[in-house]
């Protein structure tokens, strides 16, 4: 329903990804295991239900971090962009465990994840720092004034920060 009703219409295709974040949180919560809800997972738009699925995995997990490095190996024939969109949404999952403290987030990307993950990990993290959901630490790293010193004040990730900045502007 939701991929025709974002092909139709403009405004529920601007929020569609948003909409999916909410879907994988709430198959994360029916299921209650990642390798359950991911065989759902699908490239539309944006592969906003596998970042729900980590948002949820984060919050429901005692020891999220201890098989975090292989949770994107949940298949044998798993394409690489697959690959990418899961080591990505884990960093969308990061800002949620750390209530948006992009710092920490980063942190974790590096020291639970393989070099290539990490990257990935990032990416995730600084898209979702200017996503239009606010989360609590957030403002504490974004320059509302001008957003792009928050990008020219981060030590790791710059390159992924401005990728993502234009968001934000269009969204403000």
């Amino acid at each position: 329903t939701l991929r025709i009703d974002s092909e139709a219409d403009d405004n529920i295709n601007s929020l569609c990804h948003d909409f999916l974040h909410v879907i994988g949180r709430t198959a994360y919560d029916k299921y209650g295991d990642f390798n359950k809800a991911v065989i759902y997972h699908q490239d539309f738009c944006n592969s906003g239900y596998i970042h729900g699925l980590f948002e949820s995995y984060f919050r429901s997990n005692k020891d999220p971090f201890k098989n975090l490095a292989k949770m994107c190996e949940y298949s044998a024939d798993v394409r690489a962009f697959d690959r990418w969109q899961c080591q990505h949404g884990i960093g969308h999952g990061l800002m949620y465990y750390t209530a948006g403290d992009v710092g920490e987030s980063l942190d974790i990307c590096e020291s639970a994840l393989s070099e290539e993950a990490t990257i990935d990990c990032r990416n995730g993290v600084v898209m979702e720092l200017w996503n239009s959901e606010l989360l609590a630490k957030e403002p504490d790293f974004i320059n509302k004034n001008n957003p792009l010193k928050t990008c020219e004040n981060m030590s790791i990730a710059k390159t992924e920060c401005y990728v993502y900045v234009p968001v934000y502007m269009h969204q403000t």
